[in-house]
């Protein structure tokens, strides 16, 4: 973990929800996943200056999508974070998931979420699937 980094994913009191640990969970990356119910939401912060090469950020996050998808076929992923000039195409190429919001954050950062979810709406309080 970088000085001054470091993710958080907050649930209400009232939704049951557990960490999910990656198989190979690496502490290099700050990618922090919670299960609530049949969804897995992954925090990420990739710093402006990782000790990492990007495309192992992008295989990270991969393998750990995939683990997701083989062991829980039926669940729901959500990634979202700061991705710091990661290229997106890479994740969204590598992953499969569907990039929903780019908010810009400073400068030519953004905040960005990819889903799996197929069905979703973008309120003014953020995004939400539709069930």
């Amino acid at each position: 973990m970088t000085k001054g980094g470091g993710v958080a994913v907050y649930v209400r009191s009232t939704l049951q929800s557990a960490v999910w640990k990656y198989s190979y969970d690496d502490m290099m990356y700050e990618l922090l996943w919670v299960r609530s119910g049949g969804m897995f939401i992954g925090s990420l912060y990739n710093p402006p200056k990782p000790q990492y090469q990007p495309q192992a950020l992008v295989t990270y996050v991969d393998s750990c999508v995939q683990q997701l998808m083989h062991d829980f076929p039926t669940a729901e992923i959500v990634i979202a974070g700061d991705f710091n000039k990661l290229p997106e195409t890479s994740a969204v190429a590598a992953t499969g998931l569907t990039e929903i919001v780019r908010q810009p954050k400073r400068g030519a950062n953004c905040w960005i979420i990819f889903t799996s979810l197929t069905r979703w709406c973008l309120t003014q309080s953020g995004w939400s699937s539709r069930l």
